[in-house]
């Protein structure tokens, strides 16, 4: 099982695809991953195409110390 689309995909997202049948992922891990992916790609304001790797790794950082930051206050210290 894979997922397909009536509507036409972009090569990415073809690739992701492909690569993750390749994977043999399951339907729900496939629709999970692009799900993610899609989610990301709109919080960044751009495509995942056009995303160049140092707007994604800020971004990663700063979601990495958004995270540490909530672990510290959830602590108590």
């Amino acid at each position: 099982m894979n997922i397909q689309h009536s509507t036409p995909t972009t090569p990415l997202r073809a690739r992701m695809i492909s690569d993750m049948m390749g994977q043999n992922l399951g339907p729900a891990s496939q629709t999970s991953h692009l799900r993610a992916c899609k989610r990301f790609a709109a919080w960044l304001g751009r495509s995942l195409e056009t995303a160049t790797c140092p707007a994604v790794s800020t971004t990663l950082t700063t979601i990495t110390l958004y995270d540490s930051s909530l672990w510290w206050f959830g602590t108590g210290s």
